[in-house]
């Protein structure tokens, strides 16, 4: 992110030039934003407990059922990534 160095004398004279950048456009909806962010945790989580979902349910604290219907559209199989 650009920064800026504005004084008080700027922005009372109208001197200053407020730039700005062309922003990135989000495309994704707030439901595909969310599925993201949890199969990226669960990952995480499989990764660093060694594939062990009984583990993983716990620290998640949610039950392994859940993450074995998860499991397919992470791309997981049997706690590995496939």
């Amino acid at each position: 992110m650009a920064e800026y160095n504005l004084t008080v004398a700027d922005l009372m004279n109208g001197s200053a030039k407020i730039l700005k950048q062309p922003a990135e456009v989000e495309t994704r909806t707030l439901k595909q934003v969310i599925e993201d962010a949890k199969k990226d945790y669960i990952r995480k989580l499989l990764d660093e407990q060694g594939g062990n979902i009984t583990r993983v349910a716990e620290i998640a604290d949610v039950e392994r059922s859940y993450l074995y219907k998860l499991m397919p559209k992470l791309g997981v199989e049997n706690g590995r990534r496939v």
